[in-house]
């Protein structure tokens, strides 16, 4: 089942499998981007705020923050331009959390960027994300971890598709 397309998110769906126990998400605890250093770039953790129904950026990797022409740590994912499809994008990780499942989406997107002299500048790409809900100690889903690799600019059409994968069969997505 050939859906990922980059390396990295073929190897991250590998690694974050690994992490996985009994069909069920990984923990949080268990995350640990050390053993995952050459990814870590590419990298965003999320916290999850039930109460709120926000996602707070736990941390960005900094191929992250140069996609996306700034610094997004500490930010709310409202607070960021993810383009014409930022509802449905956000849409997604509540996904993730809501169903505790692995969700992978790839976006044409379109964002407003500041240019060097501080002005806006358009800034057209695609790019592959793929989000797995974490769990606390309670059991219940309390971040998220993604990685999110840019595949080149996109065509100026804004689009965006989306898959969910099975925690129990991530094998079938990253298997030669």
């Amino acid at each position: 089942m050939e859906i990922l397309r980059s390396h990295e998110a073929k190897q991250y769906c590998q690694k974050m499998s690994e992490l996985c126990a009994d069909g069920k998400p990984p923990h949080f605890a268990d995350l640990d981007l050390m053993r995952i250093y050459e990814l870590a770039p590419n990298i965003t953790v999320l916290d999850v705020d039930h109460d709120t129904y926000r996602l707070k950026v736990r941390f960005a990797g900094t191929r992250v923050g140069a996609m996306f022409g700034r610094e997004t740590t500490g930010l709310h994912m409202d607070e960021i331009d993810l383009g014409a499809h930022k509802a449905e994008l956000i849409a997604v990780y509540w996904l993730a959390v809501e169903q505790a499942q692995a969700q992978w989406t790839s976006a044409n997107v379109r964002i407003l960027i500041a240019n060097h002299h501080g002005g806006p500048q358009g800034r057209n790409f695609n790019y592959e994300r793929l989000v797995f809900p974490m769990l606390n100690a309670d059991g219940d889903v309390g971040n998220l971890a993604a990685i999110l690799v840019r595949q080149g600019y996109a065509n100026g059409m804004s689009s965006i598709e989306h898959q969910q994968f099975n925690i129990p069969k991530l094998e079938q997505y990253y298997a030669a």
